[in-house]
């Protein structure tokens, strides 16, 4: 919950400050989908960024280095001060 909660908001950071994205082709799009969905956790995946392949626990482990900012703001336990 606390990871998805750092993608949210370091999307929505990113968003606000004017950052289109990557942009990544539709093909290589499609590729990455469909290893996913064929492979699983468990063979190579696409990295879309960079259009090579890689392993999905390596691209997973890389997730909190992404979102280390917004963790940093979190409070102990990662719950939030306010609802809503």
């Amino acid at each position: 919950m606390v990871l998805a909660r750092g993608l949210v908001a370091t999307g929505v950071r990113a968003v606000r400050a004017g950052d289109p994205g990557p942009l990544v082709a539709h093909q290589l799009s499609n590729m990455a989908c469909f290893r996913a969905v064929r492979d699983g956790l468990m063979a190579q995946a696409v990295d879309v960024r960079t259009a090579r392949l890689t392993t999905p626990i390596e691209r997973l482990s890389a997730l909190p280095w992404h979102v280390r900012e917004e963790l940093a703001t979190l409070p102990p336990g990662g719950r939030s001060r306010t609802c809503g």
